[in-house]
């Protein structure tokens, strides 16, 4: 960074080492001798005539205006209530001695001058700015630091006139000679070498640069927002810099873009470099520093749409808000960052406190004092260089930790091996465990859900299949909470036999599904273990009512559960000789029947709450009768809830199980197939299918 302000150093001495070869320089605003300087008298008029021109003409009188101090603001000399108007500014000279035998091209300069302008000297026009059709203003000329060519001819020694014919806005103040100095009359080069401004060129190259280096840094990785801010900042600086310099006024571009694209960037200004402490120190934007951002966005957008002498008036609300809000927000985000201890908050604030001074005194002159000085892009070059410095500790640090962990890199990676090793033993360890009890579950399990069903009328299939697998000392297993049973049993005589059936699904996954499917099925087999032992014939209950005894019973079993383990399911009978089907639903999947290739549910909205429900309700059988051929389909929600497409949506029609049913022509397998190649089954999946095939059918 050193080597840097040198050579910046080197720049500055370079140039003002040329600048101040400024013999050949003299000033038409002050007159030096031995007795010291004095003011030259000027003299405006509002209005323009031809024999103004004249050189006999005398201005001394009542109507022209004799201007002894600098800017010379026409609009408030004059008010005049129009869009356009023309003014004269009229200047009598003497040249300074031996000027015509020491200039070899003579010129004249103006650090400022708008908005349409001629030039006369002794009556011959040498320069002409801006162009006027049909009484409107159709191309502005505001310019800064312009040196035009004087032919030698036009010149005398004593008694020279310079004639300024002037038109802009009257609402405008840039309408006149808008600087406190730098009029000049000389050497051509001389004084336009000193009006080109070649370091702001070269810090416009490097700010800019900069800044889309910052950008980039962003772009490659978005999350470091205080990239793109700080990124957005030097670019726009560097846009600021060259619009208020004097290289652009050599470009042939209407002022009115120009002095508009300056305040497009000069307003979100302060905001990126606010929003870029903000990111940089707290990872995060203010409330206040929003709603400033939001202000000097809405002035940035709406300027190029106004009239110039509107965005002159934006211009010092923006001025007084930043005052006011700005630079109070931005100082005590500072002054918050270096409470915090935050790292390199004081340098910054170090560096920010001489930019700020620069750009207060700039604000200031451009609202007061009108010198036309600009210090901002040398105290900002003072500030990127810290920002530099910053920034390049941060990759030395990391370097240096780099080179660290690359010393150590072999023993940490065994420590860390090391300890990996050990997770993954644990880890291993505690699936096995975890294997080993799933395992010793599924054995409980699979006593529970048999087909014992021995009718030769009324055939009945399972299919199993729980969500869970896993594998234990090379045994694959599953676990879940899905079960089906069957048996037989006799009612009133021996030859009176019905079959029972059962599917459930115990609520949760895994263990705890399992836990309901091990209570349900103990307390189902028991209970048609109890109605069928020693091939028992029920001659003192009716189906009807060992249905609602089975329910109550299972019912009251898991209602010692508070609600923690619930069962949905279908218990019910089917009379082997005339196909009569009584059973209940407990808030399971409807019950399908197959019949002459149509599908249709059975029980649609008619069914209870899961076993376990604290809420009472009335128990509800349903009845149907089975005709020959009739095939039965009683599942869990897995059959339903089936992941579909690439987006892996979850299947919401239940009629979609109808049509598997009637395209696979009732069979369980096929119907299995076409479940799983519909899509991924989400949950236990298990289907009792029950077929009546009666040996003497009535």
């Amino acid at each position: 960074m050193k080597k840097i302000l040198l050579i910046l150093l080197f720049l500055i001495s370079s140039l003002s080492l040329h600048s101040e070869d400024n013999h050949k320089i003299y000033s038409l605003i002050e007159v030096c001798d031995d007795s010291g300087c004095r003011s030259t008298r000027w003299w405006v008029k509002d209005d323009f005539q031809e024999y103004y021109l004249n050189s006999d003409f005398s201005p001394e009188s009542s109507q022209w205006i004799p201007i002894d101090k600098f800017p010379i603001w026409l609009n408030k000399l004059f008010k005049i209530k129009e869009d356009l108007h023309t003014y004269t500014i009229l200047y009598d000279f003497d040249l300074p001695p031996n000027f015509l035998e020491s200039i070899s091209t003579p010129g004249i300069g103006f650090s400022e001058i708008g908005e349409a302008f001629e030039i006369y000297i002794n009556g011959n026009l040498i320069a002409s700015e801006g162009i006027i059709k049909d009484g409107e203003l159709i191309y502005h000329r505001t310019v800064r630091g312009v040196t035009y060519h004087i032919p030698r001819e036009y010149l005398n020694k004593t008694q020279n006139r310079l004639l300024i014919k002037i038109s802009g806005n009257p609402n405008y103040d840039h309408t006149g000679l808008y600087f406190t100095r730098d009029y000049l009359i000389g050497d051509f080069d001389s004084i336009s070498y000193s009006n080109r401004d070649f370091l702001s060129l070269i810090l416009t190259g490097i700010y800019i640069v900069f800044g889309l280096y910052h950008l980039f840094l962003f772009f490659k990785r978005n999350k470091d927002r205080a990239n793109f801010y700080f990124g957005f900042w030097a670019i726009s600086i560097g846009v600021y810099i060259y619009t208020r310099s004097n290289l652009i006024f050599e470009n042939p571009w209407d002022s009115i873009a120009i002095q508009k694209t300056e305040l497009f960037v000069l307003y979100p200004m302060l905001t990126s470099i606010i929003f870029f402490f903000e990111e940089l120190f707290f990872q995060d934007i203010s409330k206040p520093g929003k709603i400033f951002g939001f202000f000097t966005l809405v002035l940035s957008l709406v300027t190029p749409f106004l009239p110039i002498h509107f965005s002159e008036i934006l211009l010092l609300v923006w001025q007084f808000a930043t005052l006011i809000l700005g630079i109070p927000l931005m100082f005590y985000r500072l002054i918050q960052a270096i409470r915090l201890k935050i790292p390199n908050a004081k340098r910054i604030l170090f560096a920010l406190i001489i930019v700020s001074s620069s750009a207060i005194f700039d604000i200031l002159d451009s609202m007061v004092f009108n010198t036309g000085l600009s210090f901002t892009k040398f105290t900002f070059f003072v500030f990127v260089m810290m920002v530099m410095f910053i920034l390049a500790n941060k990759l030395v640090e990391l370097h240096n930790y780099t080179e660290e962990l690359n010393e150590n890199l072999e023993k940490k990676v065994e420590d860390r091996t090391k300890e990996l090793n050990e997770t993954l033993n644990t880890v291993n360890e505690l699936k096995v465990q975890q294997d080993g009890d799933y395992y010793l579950t599924s054995l409980i399990i699979q006593p529970l859900g048999l087909n014992l069903n021995k009718s030769k009328s009324i055939e009945t299939q399972f299919y199993i299949s729980q969500k869970k697998k896993f594998l234990f000392r090379k045994r694959n297993g599953e676990l879940g909470g899905d079960l089906c049973v069957t048996g037989n049993l006799r009612f009133e005589d021996i030859n009176n036999r019905y079959t029972v059936f059962f599917n459930g699904d115990a609520m949760g996954k895994s263990m705890q599904g399992a836990g309901g499917a091990i209570v349900a099925g103990t307390v189902i087999n028991n209970i048609i273990g109890k109605s069928a032992r020693n091939n028992r014939i029920l001659t003192d209950i009716t189906p009807e009512k060992w249905l609602k005894g089975a329910f109550l019973e299972l019912n009251n079993i898991f209602k010692t559960f508070n609600g923690s383990m619930l069962v949905s399911g279908v218990l019910g009978l089917i009379c082997e000789q005339t196909g009569r089907m009584i059973y209940f639903n407990a808030e399971h999947p409807y019950v399908t029947i197959y019949r002459d290739g149509v599908a249709n549910f059975i029980d649609s909205n008619m069914y209870m709450r899961k076993l376990g429900t604290e809420i009472s309700e009335d128990f509800v059988l349903i009845q149907y009768h089975l005709s020959p051929g009739d095939v039965l389909f009683i599942g869990s929600d897995g059959k339903d809830d089936i992941r579909l497409g690439f987006d892996k949506q979850m299947n919401e029609d239940e009629t979609l199980f109808l049509r598997n049913v009637e395209k696979t022509e009732g069979d369980l397998n096929e119907l299995v197939q076409v479940l799983r190649s519909t899509g991924e089954i989400s949950d236990d999946l298990s289907i009792l299918k029950i077929s009546y095939h009666p040996l003497n059918p009535t």
